[in-house]
């Protein structure tokens, strides 16, 4: 499985080590450092072979590479998913995932890798258990951390189940209030072509909830429309069979945040574009000129806000202007982009136009490509609703609320 796993800064320096298999010494970790410092973020594969021994699997999250090394045949999909969830506890316990909070935390750090993985082999990823098994750091526990070199205060517990049946949940939980929310969030992902036209579109989703409830909740969740679900994945506490046989979700919640399905929807292909774009290049010797028009997709009646449409020129552009008359534009001479900003976009709004300027002395035609960014609040493109609730197992009133969202992903145009 994992022959060993580093935590590396931007600048090539190893914060944390953990070697379990072999002891290869740092020539390959200072190959794989090499080689990252060398070549561009998008550029840099996440699996590279290093050695004929050795092949180095990594993501990067908030400036921090966190890259495994395996020696044996294995499914990279495991080694990056393992690595995302670490990343994810980190986040879950300090916050923000920075070199500071690493090394302010170096116990707890130690301590969460040593519950996720034994000798290499990914064991506890619920972040329910892992908060019971490993507490969340503060000022009581970092003072006896200093004094005593232990990560906890007493003898570790019995897992996050305690005495329960249920790994992810903990028996005798009370809460005031009784509340549970539930987020449907879904994200597009779309390439279109110069004249607005939709080349490809993709809708993936997911259901996320927050349990504020006492005792063990037996909840049943119903879909208005679960046919609309493809490649769904689900947390552990859903009841397949249950699935399999109506569709329904049947589950036992953890306490707190816990994201409980993902899916793509079917037949994403037929949705119309939420925001429509269209690019015009065209140029004069070596002046160009980006003639740009935005607008909402004609089935949308709900308004786009926090739009934010991100033009990427070609390296060697250089005298970069804009002109709009709506929305706000910002350039950055180094990156060569230009950002347009619109703080919302009405279904009633006229098309809107921007116009970007540059010049180049590069023999070839330019490449640009437009990035959208966007959301539409309390609303699911798919068209994904919740038709109902049902808690058993405890008799009690409880709140429940439920909200969805619509996010952009990579959302392209070329021209």
């Amino acid at each position: 499985m994992i022959d060993s796993i580093y935590l590396i800064d931007d600048h090539g320096r190893t914060i944390i080590e953990k070697q379990w298999r072999s002891s290869h010494g740092t020539t390959v970790v200072n190959q794989f450092i090499k080689t990252l410092l060398e070549t561009s973020t998008g550029d840099f594969r996440p699996i590279i072979e290093l050695s004929s021994r050795f092949v180095g699997i990594h993501i990067k999250r908030d400036g921090i590479v966190f890259l495994c090394l395996v020696a044996s045949e294995v499914s990279p999909f495991l080694v990056l998913e393992f690595l995302e969830r670490f990343y994810q506890a980190l986040l879950e316990y300090f916050g923000r995932v920075t070199e500071y909070t690493i090394k302010e935390n170096f116990l707890t750090v130690t301590r969460v890798l040593e519950e996720m993985l034994d000798y290499g082999y990914p064991l506890t990823t619920d972040l329910a258990v892992l908060r019971d098994q490993v507490p969340v750091p503060n000022l009581v526990t970092k003072v006896m951390q200093t004094v005593t070199g232990s990560s906890t205060l007493g003898d570790r517990g019995a897992g996050a189940g305690g005495d329960s049946l249920v790994p992810w949940r903990k028996s005798g939980i009370r809460h005031k209030n009784n509340e549970l929310y539930v987020d449907i969030t879904e994200e597009v992902d779309a390439v279109l072509e110069n004249t607005g036209q939709v080349t490809s579109l993709d809708i993936t989703g997911r259901v996320t909830g927050t349990c504020l409830m006492s005792g063990m909740p037996d909840l049943t969740l119903t879909f208005a429309n679960p046919s609309l679900l493809d490649d769904a994945s689900f947390h552990p506490c859903v009841r397949l069979r249950q699935f399999e046989a109506d569709r329904t979700l049947s589950f036992i919640p953890p306490d707190g945040p816990f994201k409980l399905l993902t899916y793509r929807v079917s037949q994403a292909q037929s949705y119309q574009p939420p925001l429509v774009m269209r690019a015009a290049l065209t140029n004069d010797d070596a002046q160009y000129r980006v003639a740009i028009s935005v607008g909402i997709g004609q089935t949308f009646a709900r308004p786009l806000e926090n739009v934010v449409i991100i033009v990427a020129l070609s390296d060697a552009a250089a005298n970069i202007t804009t002109k709009a008359e709506h929305g706000t534009t910002s350039i950055d001479p180094r990156a060569k982009t230009v950002r347009w900003r619109h703080p919302k976009i009405e279904k009633t709004s006229s098309t809107l136009h921007l116009d970007v300027s540059f010049t180049t002395k590069a023999s070839a035609r330019p490449t640009v490509v437009l990035t959208a960014e966007f959301e539409i609040g309390s609303f699911a493109i798919s068209g994904l609703k919740i038709r109902g609730l049902r808690l058993s197992g405890e008799h009690y009133q409880y709140y429940k609320g439920v909200k969805s969202k619509t996010i952009s992903g990579k959302y392209q145009l070329r021209c």
